[in-house]
């Protein structure tokens, strides 16, 4: 979905249409539905790409922050982060993860920033 650019919010009816479609592994009647199906999926996308992920940080001349305050279905504030890095003029995005968020205050918004940015060895740049 996130290669896509699809939202979570079309995750029940993707579903729903491969099980329209015959796909066998989503039995119907079988509920994948959860609201944190999706923020599992991205969990894991992350989990496998980490060191990769860090290696071209590290190796990046410079690295910028993009940061952007969303709401995921059912009404949690997130706060989704990327990196931009360059390295010999290549310039790349590169998903940091998408994190839950207490409230969408400049304070919460610039905690949580600075705990993934230690939590990447961003700080020290």
């Amino acid at each position: 979905m996130a290669k896509n650019h699809v939202p979570p919010n079309n995750f029940e009816a993707l579903i729903e249409l491969q099980q329209v479609n015959g796909c066998t592994a989503l039995k119907v009647g079988v509920t994948w539905k959860h609201h944190s199906s999706v923020q599992e999926l991205e969990d894991c996308l992350l989990h496998v790409t980490k060191a990769e992920i860090t290696e071209k940080v590290e190796k990046s001349d410079f690295v910028g922050i993009i940061t952007d305050e969303t709401l995921n279905y059912t009404l949690y504030k997130k706060l989704i982060v990327y990196a931009r890095k360059e390295n010999e003029g290549h310039v790349e995005m590169l998903f940091l993860g998408n994190y839950t968020i207490d409230n969408g205050t400049s304070d919460c918004v610039f905690e949580k920033l600075t705990e993934v940015m230690r939590q990447w060895g961003l700080t020290d740049r």
